[in-house]
C-alpha cells in the first residue's frame, strides 16, 4: 500500500485528487504496519517476554528519534 500511494503520486503528479489519495493510502499503510508492529510479536512468540521483544524491535528506531534533534 504504501508503494502505491508513491507510485500514484509518481504517475498522477501533484493535483488535488492524487495528493488526498496519497494521504488516504498512506495513512492506511502506516496504520498497517502499527498494528503488524504489535500484533506479529504477539504470534510468532506469545505473551511470555512480550516487553522484552517489543523494546528489541523498537529499539533502533527509538534511538534514531533521539538522537535526530542532535
Amino acid at each position: 500500500m504504501l508503494v502505491a500511494s508513491f507510485a500514484l503520486l509518481w504517475l498522477f503528479g501533484f493535483s488535488t485528487p492524487a495528493a488526498v489519495l496519497f494521504a488516504v493510502m498512506f495513512g492506511v499503510a502506516n496504520g498497517l504496519i502499527t498494528i503488524a508492529r504489535g500484533a506479529v510479536p504477539l504470534a510468532l512468540f506469545g505473551p511470555v517476554g512480550y516487553g522484552r521483544i517489543i523494546g528489541r524491535i523498537a529499539r533502533p528506531a527509538l534511538v534514531i528519534t533521539a538522537v535526530a534533534p542532535s
